[in-house]
């Protein structure tokens, strides 16, 4: 009677302590946020934000139906557009008075690529148009930032190391937006 009970405790204690992590990697990814960007301001004026591209939420309403794409995502475990319209929300603050550069969020997408090698492959593309304006408002011109990137998640990953790497890829856009936002406006709105 003793031994069963002894084999059991024992067996429980050894299951546990070959499971135990003490840095599991299924925890809450962390919100992306910009505050720590200073906001961007151009000599004597400011930008006008709009956006021309579907949102993942577009892409999703029933009346969408027939723009669906069988390759477009809509379930990444952090949308590309919602980082993308907070960090232009954090990053290009509007004021009161006459913008002086219009921009343009033109497209926003995530798309899957089958592959022959059984890992996953997401493409993300990201289109932004600056365009300075005169005093009545006019294009006087404008300048283009794409970003097209490229991750590949290997078959044998875990759902916690996909939803990571995912996270990472989502953060890397950012990051390449906000270097080539850099540059133009430094180089070409200034």
């Amino acid at each position: 009677m003793r031994l069963p009970l002894i084999l059991l405790s024992v067996s429980a204690l050894s299951l546990s302590a070959c499971s135990y992590n003490s840095d599991p990697m299924g925890k809450p990814l962390p919100d992306l946020t910009y505050s720590h960007l200073t906001p961007i301001s151009i000599n004597g004026g400011h930008f006008d934000v709009t956006r021309t591209y579907l949102t993942s939420k577009d892409w999703r309403a029933p009346n969408a139906s027939e723009r669906q794409s069988k390759t477009k995502i809509t379930n990444f475990v952090m949308p590309l557009d919602s980082a993308v319209e907070r960090y232009v929300a954090s990053r290009f603050q509007r004021e009161g008075g006459q913008p002086t550069v219009a921009l343009n969020i033109e497209k926003v997408d995530i798309n899957y690529m089958p592959s022959v090698r059984a890992e996953d492959v997401y493409q993300a593309f990201v289109i932004l148009t600056f365009a300075k304006l005169d005093l009545s408002g006019a294009s006087r011109g404008s300048n283009n930032l794409t970003i097209k990137k490229t991750l590949k998640i290997p078959p044998h990953y875990s759902l916690a190391e996909r939803e990571f790497a995912q996270f990472e890829f989502v953060e890397a856009v950012i990051h390449e937006i906000d270097n080539g936002v850099s540059i133009i406006v430094r180089d070409k709105l200034q």
